[in-house]
């Protein structure tokens, strides 16, 4: 090749290289609020359902998070383009029900190993890597959809969903309850209710 063309050919080199190292601001983030509802995990994906019943092989919880950004992280690198990450991690994460489940798991006892968290979508497989203890392993909640808004908005919400595999034997009223702690030692908690049949 000629010098020029090899000049064009290493500066468009370049050009491509730049842009795939591009560098994203790095925002942190905390949760600050729970809230859940039930929903209907029937379709290609969990939506919020307002029915007071629902069948049992097809439940889901809705988590509703509220996030508030808390500030720039220069220092970590943060996976993905967004650039957005939980300040504070999850330290546990436990799901239980107020009324007995089945005979191994009475009111009270942790149902964590019967549910697999998804953030939702069709595009979002229940694979059997998604356990609770494997969010409780990264300590990242929340996230997910910030309206366009990003780091211009002072808080957001997103939904992730809690996918019930393993029904309940009994049909009934059953009162579900989430509990989170972070590293910070911040206390989230919220109640939903559902008669599952």
């Amino acid at each position: 090749r000629s010098h020029p063309q090899r000049i064009k050919f290493l500066s468009i080199i370049s050009f491509f290289l730049l842009l795939s190292c591009s560098k994203y601001d790095n925002y942190l983030y905390e949760v600050i609020d729970v809230k859940l509802g039930n929903a209907d995990n029937s379709g290609e994906e969990a939506v919020l359902s307002t029915l007071d019943s629902l069948q049992k092989k097809s439940y889901s919880i809705q988590l509703e998070y509220t996030m508030k950004l808390t500030g720039e992280d220069g220092d970590h690198i943060i996976e993905g383009e967004s650039g957005y990450a939980n300040e504070y991690k999850v330290s546990t994460f436990n799901i239980y029900s107020l009324d007995s489940f089945d005979i191994n798991h009475p009111a009270g006892t942790s149902l964590n190993d019967y549910f697999l968290f998804s953030r939702g979508g069709v595009n979002d497989e229940y694979k059997s890597s998604n356990t609770i203890s494997s969010i409780v392993g990264t300590g990242n909640i929340g996230g997910g959809n910030y309206n366009g808004g990003g780091p211009n908005v002072d808080s957001w919400n997103s939904e992730q969903y809690l996918i019930l595999m393993q029904p309940p034997i009994n049909n009934g009223n059953y009162t579900f309850i989430v509990e989170i702690t972070q590293s910070n030692n911040t206390f989230l908690s919220d109640t939903t209710t559902i008669k599952l049949y």
